[in-house]
């Protein structure tokens, strides 16, 4: 017997508003209808849905932008990594307009992440640019390392100081108020040189955590850029906080990222496949057979991003008497199968069924316009046999 676990990647976005045409945008307006016309795929499509977690098709009405980080853990799921994500709109106060521009409290809806879900890590990924006043600067800011106490210790040189920032993520415990500051717990702090352009992850594990086990407590993270030493003169607008109009097609690739990893606790008992069969089997022989699953024909490619399609296969033939054992049978449909060659108006044959799932990765949209990644099992029929 062998386990597979399912591991989920749950990925929420700051969005302040949906993008403009990027590279990934997906034009809905050409989709097909069909699972509107067709009542036998409307019924799949609401089986499948119900199966997803979602009440209902979501609601799309205008073009969306898939961040390309969705895409890459697509992509690695598909090269056979066993995990999966969320992402999301927050939603938007005119409040957090007063925030300077080295500072921002990033909101994220995490009601779609199940509370049986077990937290393994979560990490705030920002993106930081060169800043236009730095000189260039083909290397990571110089620094010695050393090993003091198994942390990490980093001397920075002279040069490389009055560039350096610090990035502070607090949890925000409680609002401020007309009449008092904000509650505040530190989470993580990173150093990044505003010469260079990368990406910077943040450990806010104990945020979520705090959210997941009480979901009104969910205030945000505020995000600070402070100087790292009083030498530094440089603003913290190279550090993407908030989207900026000159560079609205850039936004969806330098946007913050909240990146949630989480054990679902399924595991899924899959059965031994069956050997190959070294005798010639007969046309209508239980065997699999290929079904592909297209889903633009189908009119899910609105709301399913990845993948367009995918090969579901299903399991079809006669469980003739003598079983061989190649038919992965059980030793019930044995016994049937030969009450029945002696009784067929009494006893119905075996019936040629999936006796081996496999999961598939795919990456699409809630009801709450959240893009969600994750493993659905039995999707994919491995093997069949006569039960």
């Amino acid at each position: 017997m062998m386990l597979s676990r399912s591991w989920c990647w749950r990925v929420v976005a700051v969005l302040v508003w949906t993008a403009a045409a990027v590279a990934a945008k997906r034009d809905i307006s050409d989709r097909k209808p069909a699972a509107g016309n067709n009542p036998i795929v409307q019924q799949l499509e609401n089986s499948l849905l119900s199966s997803f977690g979602l009440k209902q098709r979501p609601s799309v009405k205008m073009d969306l932008v898939v961040p390309p980080y969705m895409l890459e853990l697509f992509r690695r799921q598909q090269a056979g990594h066993n995990d999966a994500a969320v992402q999301s709109q927050p939603t938007e106060s005119e409040a957090d307009n007063r925030y300077p521009v080295h500072k921002m409290r990033l909101r994220f809806n995490l009601a779609k992440l199940p509370s049986e879900e077990v937290l393994h890590s979560a990490e705030l990924r920002l993106t930081h640019l060169k800043h236009p006043a730095a000189p260039d600067h083909m290397l990571e800011a110089t620094a010695n390392t050393s090993k003091l106490r198994g942390r990490e210790q980093r001397r920075w040189t002279s040069e490389a100081v009055p560039y350096l920032q610090r990035i502070m993520v607090y949890d925000v415990l409680r609002r401020a108020t007309r009449s008092s500051e904000p509650a505040l717990r530190l989470l993580d702090t990173k150093i990044v040189d505003a010469r260079q352009m990368g990406v910077q992850t943040l450990d806010v594990a104990d945020a979520i955590r705090r959210w997941i086990a009480t979901p009104k407590s969910n205030n945000g993270l505020l995000v600070e850029v402070i100087p790292f030493s009083k030498t530094s003169t440089l603003d913290a607008s190279h550090v993407r906080l908030k989207r900026s109009a000159r560079e609205e097609e850039l936004w969806s690739q330098q946007q913050p990222l909240l990146v949630v990893y989480a054990n679902d606790g399924k595991a899924q008992v899959r059965t031994k496949r069956a050997v190959v069969n070294k005798h010639k089997k007969t046309r209508d022989t239980c065997r699999r057979h290929r079904l592909h699953v297209d889903f633009r024909q189908v009119g899910w490619d609105d709301w399913i991003v990845a993948p367009s399609g995918y090969d579901a296969y299903f399991c079809k033939g006669d469980c003739h008497f003598p079983l061989h054992d190649s038919l992965n049978t059980t030793n019930h449909a044995v016994v049937q199968t030969l009450v029945n060659s002696r009784y067929p108006d009494r006893v119905p044959k075996a019936c040629c069924v999936p006796t081996e799932l496999s999961p598939i990765s795919m990456l699409y949209l809630d009801d709450d316009k959240n893009f969600v990644l994750k493993n659905h099992q039995d999707m994919v029929v491995e093997g069949c046999g006569c039960r």
